[in-house]
């Protein structure tokens, strides 16, 4: 009677345990109705995105302690040992605060329009429209300027492991093209053919992401052929692009960094494919760049540690094979230096979407919600432009004072970077070594203004309404 008794008691337990499962899941799906609803917007994809396989898919669109492998050279020339750490430890901490306000503005309204849609909500009534119409070009052509450079460094650190494995291979830069339109093709039949089993494809590549990390590190770290002191590592500045000041070398060395953390906002996208996406957007966006921080910051003292004497490095081809094609490719011309001006150019087009962003969000809630910041706990709905649905705080946001200063710092913060990333990397500065970034973004900024005056101010409403606004 008493085991009956108990096999009984185990079942009633598994029974609530699975109807608490199933209440929250239902309440989840509500809620992410609900905010859609709020916006304007039905649900129309699939939800088939959990926290972890969403984790996953944030992290590796950072891929941040392989980005630190890729654009080694940038801060090690401008900056050396000491640049890169100090380097690293200022982009983690302003791309946490960029990242904070994207979150916050991602649990009020967790839509895939991302950095449009909140323009067209925050931005003012007279420039709203076009605001999110320019945001919207600069943040799509940000996006594909991320899937050629990801598909371009991929393809020369596979480069990087032939010269490691044959010693007579002679790398090409057309073989690194070829490398990356491959590349581009896994890439697309992955997203159509098997796109129903991305969810369990993200967390597996995310277990694979951690697991090489210690792959790479330990050898590295264990079979290196020499170790520098720590002093070497976090005291030496070097000044190899030539510049006037080491401050002006710190700073240019500082975007090889910025751009390892470029990508967290990916999750944004996929908000309308991630369930609890009030919530769990936030979450995974924080989380994707405290892992990829952390693993990043270990690949980086690695490297350091493991190049021993610093100032021979630089005379020799001891750096690393991944590093001995990214030098080839920038000392090319033509494709290449096109190449490298659309990796550069990442930068600018996803920092400057995250400006017009961000800067609209402090402006709004400073002026409107007022300060002291102790009127940030207020729940009532937030400033939006006329029209559009009335943004009210989400789940996930930073009250009070702290959340007007950290938005103020992340603003700060991006327009540094923008200065900075524009600059060519060495000096004398010739035509294959010049930064075009800054053209191609004038050039995106102009066009898509250009072409909304003639004729996108006739089409172009603002963010797409399905249903009829709550009131």
């Amino acid at each position: 009677m008493a085991k009956d008794s108990l096999e009984t008691s185990d079942q009633f337990k598994m029974v609530e345990i699975r109807d608490d499962r199933q209440t929250r899941q239902q309440k989840s799906v509500e809620q992410d109705r609900e905010d859609l609803a709020r916006m304007g917007k039905k649900q129309v994809l699939k939800r088939q995105f959990g926290l972890m396989s969403m984790l996953g898919f944030g992290c590796i669109v950072l891929s941040t302690w392989e980005g630190v492998l890729a654009l080694f050279v940038v801060g090690f020339t401008n900056g050396g040992p000491a640049g890169l750490v100090y380097g690293y430890l200022l982009t983690w901490i302003g791309t946490l605060s960029i990242f904070i306000t994207l979150s916050e503005l991602a649990s009020m309204a967790p839509t895939s329009g991302g950095q449009y849609y909140w323009c067209a909500m925050l931005g003012p009534p007279q420039y709203g429209k076009v605001l999110s119409y320019i945001t919207g070009w600069l943040t799509v052509f940000g996006w594909q300027a991320s899937v050629i450079s990801a598909s371009y460094l991929t393809g020369t650190m596979i480069q990087g492991l032939l010269i490691l494995n044959y010693a007579d291979y002679d790398p090409k830069p057309w073989q690194a093209m070829l490398l990356m339109w491959a590349c581009l093709l896994v890439a697309v039949l992955l997203n159509t053919l098997v796109s129903n089993f991305l969810p369990k494809i993200e967390g597996a590549i995310l277990i694979f992401h951690v697991v090489g990390f210690f792959a790479i590190l330990i050898p590295l770290v264990y079979l290196a052929p020499g170790h520098g002191p720590a002093s070497e590592v976090f005291t030496t500045f070097l000044n190899e692009g030539g510049w006037g000041t080491q401050g002006l070398s710190f700073w240019l060395g500082v975007s090889s960094t910025v751009f390892a953390f470029l990508g967290a906002d990916s999750v944004v996208h996929m908000s309308e494919e991630i369930q609890g996406a009030s919530v769990n957007v936030p979450r995974a966006i924080i989380g994707s760049i405290a892992i990829n921080g952390a693993l990043g910051f270990g690949m980086l003292l690695a490297v350091l540690f493991t190049l021993g004497d610093v100032k021979a490095v630089l005379g020799t081809d001891y750096i690393y094979p991944f590093i001995q094609i990214f030098l080839q490719s920038n000392n090319s011309s033509g494709g290449t230096t096109a190449m490298t001006a659309v990796i550069l150019a990442l930068t600018f087009l996803s920092t400057i979407g995250l400006v017009a962003t961000s800067s609209r969000m402090t402006w709004s809630f400073a002026r409107d919600r007022g300060l002291p910041g102790w009127r940030y706990l207020s729940k009532n709905p937030l400033p939006s432009t006329e029209g559009s649905p009335e943004l009210a705080w989400g789940p996930w946001r930073v009250p009070g004072f702290l959340g007007v200063v950290n938005n103020a710092y992340a603003c700060i913060w991006m327009v540094i970077i923008l200065f900075f990333s524009s600059w060519p990397k060495t000096t004398p500065t010739t035509a294959s070594t010049m930064n075009y970034s800054i053209f191609i973004t004038l050039f995106v900024a102009i066009v898509s203004g250009v072409y909304y005056v003639v004729w996108g101010r006739k089409t172009y409403t603002g963010p797409v309404v399905e249903l009829a606004l709550p009131k």
